[in-house]
């Protein structure tokens, strides 16, 4: 398992954070985060789809709507938000295979229900934690060597 930590001292880094990790993902990805509220998942989300060409003001959480699309160059975007649903029956009951981008990105916030139905493989994991004053700790981690590319 590859594990990465990166720390980021305020919001400007948070969006830089998300342009690094958008040179990373291609079509089939996944990337879940966790974290309290207001920790910056939604930031990242954002950040990552500007990096991929979405104008950053179309980027919204989907707390209520659960997904949101966006198109990009080498597809779509799914943005999921699953902090609402309950229990995994609920996510059984929304089609979770058509939530997944399979042919783009998957962002996923809030994914402890989803976790167990998805395989590992090009799952990035990512726990942002605050630190103090502002500041966040990403830890990624993920059994794709493919995210091997963040280390540098």
């Amino acid at each position: 398992m590859i594990t990465i930590k990166w720390l980021l001292p305020d919001l400007e880094a948070t969006a830089a954070a998300g342009a690094k990790l958008s040179k990373t993902l291609e079509p089939g990805c996944i990337v879940m985060m966790e974290g309290d509220l207001g920790s910056g998942k939604t930031t990242l989300c954002k950040n990552i789809c500007a990096s991929l060409g979405v104008p950053i003001n179309l980027v919204t959480s989907p707390t209520y709507t659960m997904v949101n699309m966006y198109s990009y160059d080498l597809g779509v975007i799914h943005h999921l938000d699953l902090y609402r649903l309950e229990d995994q029956k609920e996510l059984e009951d929304f089609d979770f295979e058509d939530l997944i981008a399979v042919d783009g990105i998957t962002l996923v916030e809030w994914p402890k229900l989803l976790r167990p139905l998805i395989d590992t493989l090009r799952v990035l994991n990512i726990n942002i934690n605050y630190v103090s004053d502002g500041s966040r700790e990403l830890i990624m981690s993920s059994h794709d060597s493919l995210y091997e590319r963040l280390m540098n």
